[in-house]
Formats: C-alpha cells, sequence, structure tokens
C-alpha cells in the first residue's frame, strides 16, 4: 500500500535522512583524524584537555572537568598524568594561593602544535583528492556545520 506524504512529512522525512547522514560523516571523520594524531601514551579525554588549556590559558580544574564533561575525580587524574609529564603546570591565580589554576607548558603548547599539524596534513591530503567543484562545497559547508556545532 503506497502512502502519500504530507509536505509536512516530507520536509521531517528529509531533516532526519540529513541529520542522519551527517552524524554518520561526522562521526566516521571524527574516528579518523583520532587516529591520525602521534601522541602516543595520551587518551583523547587527555588531548581534549591539553586542546581546552591551548584556547584558554588558565583554567581550573572544575572549569575543565565541565568543558570536557567529566567528573572532578577523572580531570585529576589526568591533570596528574599531564602535569608529570611535563605538559601543564599549576599556578595559584587568587590572592591566597588556594586556587590553582592549569595551563600549557611550552612543551604541552608544542603537542597541542604537532597533533594539530598531523590533522591538518592528513586532511590536505585527503581534500587533494576531491574535485574543485568537492572542495567549494566543503568550504561552504564550514559555517553551516560551525553554526550547527554553536547550537546549545
Amino acid at each position: 500500500m503506497f502512502v502519500k506524504l504530507t509536505s509536512l512529512e516530507n520536509i521531517k522525512t528529509m531533516k532526519d535522512n540529513a541529520a542522519t547522514g551527517l552524524r554518520d560523516a561526522v562521526s566516521d571523520l571524527h574516528k579518523r583524524l583520532r587516529r591520525t594524531y602521534s601522541a602516543e601514551g595520551f587518551s583523547i579525554s587527555e588531548l581534549t584537555t591539553l586542546s581546552f588549556l591551548y584556547r584558554h590559558p588558565f583554567l581550573y580544574p572544575t572549569e575543565l572537568a565541565q568543558l570536557a564533561k567529566v567528573k572532578s575525580q577523572s580531570m585529576s587524574a589526568i591533570l596528574k598524568k599531564l602535569e608529570a609529564a611535563g605538559l601543564t603546570r599549576r599556578r595559584a591565580k587568587d590572592a591566597d594561593g588556594r586556587r590553582m589554576a592549569i595551563s600549557l607548558t611550552a612543551a604541552g603548547r608544542k603537542m597541542v602544535d604537532r597533533t594539530r599539524y598531523e590533522r591538518d596534513e592528513w586532511l590536505s591530503d585527503a581534500l587533494l583528492s576531491l574535485s574543485t567543484a568537492e572542495l567549494a562545497a566543503v568550504k561552504k559547508a564550514i559555517p553551516l556545520l560551525q553554526k550547527i556545532a554553536a547550537i546549545p
């Protein structure tokens, strides 16, 4: 039996299909990029923490836990490992010195730069395989993807 969809149902079906396709594509690309970096021995959560500190020079552990969407105890373990590796440091940020903010060391900044460069290199090489029209479509989609990513 054939059921004719209303135009509103057609729009919903198209949006659902777009959502599924976009989720799958973004997930596949994210997984591929995760395999590209050479920061052996560090988890994605640890590298994500370094990335947050790269963008925000001083953050408190509770802020980092919120950004990374992990429990405070998990962030404490992450920060201990990163500090032991010489990638982060703690500094007193208030007058009495009780609250410690976290920042990157030069080695931490260098690691983030290196992993970003490696992923950018892989993406640049992958983009070379696209036609001029496909590359233009990717460039045109970037602001839309950023807009979607900014939706709370």
